[in-house]
C-alpha cells in the first residue's frame, strides 16, 4: 500500500517538538507495515500561513507522482493544502482545529462525506456534527514506549543534576501559549509552596526530545493547568515513566487519569484546590508504569490507523 501523510507540523532541525506524534504514528506504521511506502508531504504553515495558498500545488505535485492508495491528512486546517488530491482520504483532527471556533467551521467545510475523520479522544467525537460523529474514529496518539518506559527518579536526577531533596513540578509546554494558562499555574504553586515548602518549577519549553523522557522522570509530578486539549500526550509520556499528573478537565485526561495511583482530574480551576489536588497526589505512591507502556503505546495507535486503511482500501 502507498499511504501519502499531509501535514502543517513536523519535526524539524528549528522545531524538532513540532508535531512529534505525528512523526511518531508514521515511525509505527512503518515498523508494523514494513511493506507499505509512506510518504510525507510536509508543508510549514506555522512560519508563513500564506502557504495554506501556495502549498497546496506542491501537495498535488507529490500526490500526482507518488500516486497515494490512500491520503492521511493530519491537523483540519491542513485540507486545506490536499485539496484537488483524490482518492480515499483520512482525516484526524488533533484539537484546536475543532476547539477553536473559526479553525472549526473551516475543518469541517472542508471535509468530504467519504473521508473517514479520525479524533484522538471521545470528547472531541461527542463534539462533532451529528453527521460526522456517526462515522467517525477514535484514535488516540500513542506513546514511544521504546523510549518512554519506567524509570528511576533517583537515576533521572543524578543525571539531570537536580537536587535530590527538592519537589519538582513539571509545566508541559510553552509559558508563552495561552491556552496552556501559566499564569494558574504559577499561582497553583504559590499555594503549594505554603503547604509543603521548596518547590521548583521545570518548564517543558523547546525540550530536546531526547531528554523528554528523562526529564519526566525526574519530577515529583506533572501539572496541566491548560484551558483546552485535544489529547495531551505529554500526560500519557509521564505516566509511561512512572511519573504523577494533576490536570484540569480536557481533552481525555478525565477517562483515563482518575484510577490511577497518585493522579488527579481537577473540575475546579481554583489555584488553591489545584495545589490541595497536588499535595494529595504527591502523598500517594506514583503510578505503576509498566501496564500504561503496553495501553498507551504507538505500536496500539499504528494498528488502529493501519486497519482503517486497509478497509478504506478493500
Amino acid at each position: 500500500m502507498r499511504v501519502m501523510i499531509v501535514c502543517n507540523m513536523y519535526p524539524s532541525a528549528g522545531r524538532p517538538t513540532a508535531g512529534v506524534f505525528i512523526a511518531r504514528e508514521v515511525e509505527a506504521l512503518r515498523s508494523l507495515r514494513p511493506e507499505w511506502d509512506i510518504h510525507v508531504s510536509y508543508i510549514d504553515t506555522v512560519t508563513r500561513t500564506s502557504r495554506y495558498l501556495t502549498g497546496a500545488a506542491t501537495v498535488r505535485h507529490a500526490a500526482r507522482t507518488f500516486r497515494p492508495d490512500v491520503t492521511h491528512v493530519h491537523f483540519g486546517l491542513a485540507q486545506i493544502l490536499a485539496r484537488g488530491v483524490t482518492g480515499p482520504r483520512v482525516v484526524t483532527f488533533h484539537g484546536s482545529d475543532l476547539a477553536i471556533p473559526w479553525k472549526r467551521r473551516i475543518s469541517l467545510a472542508f471535509l468530504s462525506d467519504d473521508d473517514v475523520p479520525v479524533v484522538v479522544s471521545p470528547a472531541m467525537k461527542r463534539a462533532l456534527p451529528s453527521t460526522v460523529e456517526s462515522r467517525a474514529r477514535v484514535v488516540p496518539c500513542g506513546v514511544d514506549t521504546t523510549r518512554f518506559q519506567p524509570r528511576s527518579q533517583a537515576d533521572a536526577r543524578a543525571e539531570l543534576g537536580w537536587d535530590t531533596h527538592a519537589t519538582y513540578i513539571g509545566f508541559p509546554a510553552a509559558p508563552s501559549r495561552p491556552e496552556k494558562r501559566y499564569p494558574l499555574f504559577c499561582e497553583t504553586i504559590e499555594h503549594l509552596r505554603d503547604l509543603i515548602g521548596d518547590v521548583r518549577i521545570i518548564e517543558f519549553d523547546g525540550v530536546d526530545p531526547t531528554l523528554m523522557p528523562v526529564m519526566l522522570a525526574g519530577l515529583d509530578l506533572l501539572l496541566v493547568t491548560s484551558a483546552r486539549e485535544g489529547s495531551p500526550v505529554v500526560v500519557r509520556e509521564a505516566l509511561c515513566v512512572g511519573t504523577r499528573v494533576v490536570s484540569t478537565d480536557v481533552g481525555d485526561v478525565a477517562d483515563y487519569l482518575p484510577p490511577l495511583s497518585g493522579c488527579r482530574v481537577v473540575a475546579c480551576e481554583e489555584p488553591q484546590t489545584i495545589a490541595l489536588e497536588c499535595t494529595r497526589a504527591l502523598s500517594d505512591p506514583a503510578p505503576d508504569a509498566i501496564p500504561l507502556c503496553a495501553a498507551l503505546s504507538t505500536a496500539k495507535e499504528a494498528d488502529a490507523i493501519a486497519r482503517i486503511y486497509e478497509e478504506l482500501v478493500s
